[in-house]
């Protein structure tokens, strides 16, 4: 893992950051949810605008290997910085409950650190 992750930071030039936002789900449920959408889809009812399906990886084995290694990802990222990381299980979480979560958190890392984030839009 310690090599992977030598690799990511090279390849993106980028160091640890001071929040990490860690969004797991039972792969179980995981599985459940891309079938659902598959199915929205072939039955007109999604707002996708490309097609779903299934890939080699999403099924319950798979996804549980994957889960594991980001673990290790996540272990040793805080073994090198020791970043606050914070883990959403998002089983019972609407879209909107995690993104509002994610959202007031990092604005208080910023207020904390007194950092002004920059606006995206500015008005005239």
């Amino acid at each position: 893992m310690k090599k992977r992750i030598d690799f990511f930071q090279k390849l993106t030039r980028t160091d640890v950051r001071d929040v990490i936002f860690f969004l797991t789900v039972p792969p179980e449920e995981a599985v459940d949810r891309i079938e659902r959408r598959i199915q929205a889809e072939s039955s007109g009812k999604s707002s996708s605008l490309r097609p779903k399906w299934k890939h080699m990886h999403e099924n319950v084995e798979d996804l549980t290997n994957i889960q594991n290694e980001y673990d290790s990802a996540l272990e040793e990222i805080k073994r090198r910085a020791n970043p606050k990381i914070i883990t959403i299980d998002t089983s019972d979480r609407s879209q909107e409950e995690v993104s509002t979560y994610v959202t007031d958190v990092l604005k208080a890392c910023l207020e904390k650190k007194r950092i002004t984030p920059i606006p995206v839009f500015t008005a005239s």
